[in-house]
């Protein structure tokens, strides 16, 4: 995710007044001048579909950070999006094994839609 001016800089360094306004709008806040939630888990979204999609039979392996993770596993069924924050992580250093088909693509689009619906 692009934080923007935020990026590189210790929480504790980012002003309150910034960070509340984010909790208050978590899905579209970009004040930072990087990307909102919405927009990255618009992108984590089209990198899956396209994984599923375009080869299917085939093996991937992302090596990634808690925010994609958490977006995949919210796509894929796990609460949806609306329970983005609530959705698990996994420790440090930790693998985890999705098997993930076509089958997966519908309720990831109803998830979104129910989601979108949100900023329309």
């Amino acid at each position: 995710m692009d934080f923007g001016r935020w990026e590189n800089v210790r929480w504790g360094d980012v002003p309150r007044t910034e960070l509340d306004a984010w909790a208050a709008d978590f899905w579209g806040y970009r004040a930072h001048g990087g990307e909102s939630v919405f927009g990255f888990v618009t992108r984590v979204k089209a990198a899956l579909v396209d994984a599923i999609t375009r080869q299917p039979s085939d093996e991937t392996v992302w090596v990634t950070h808690q925010g994609v993770i958490r977006s995949v596993r919210a796509l894929t069924g796990e609460g949806g999006l609306k329970r983005l924050a609530e959705v698990a992580g996994i420790g440090f250093g930790e693998t985890i094994e999705l098997r993930l088909d076509e089958s997966l693509v519908h309720p990831i689009e109803s998830s979104w839609r129910e989601v979108a619906q949100q900023f329309a």
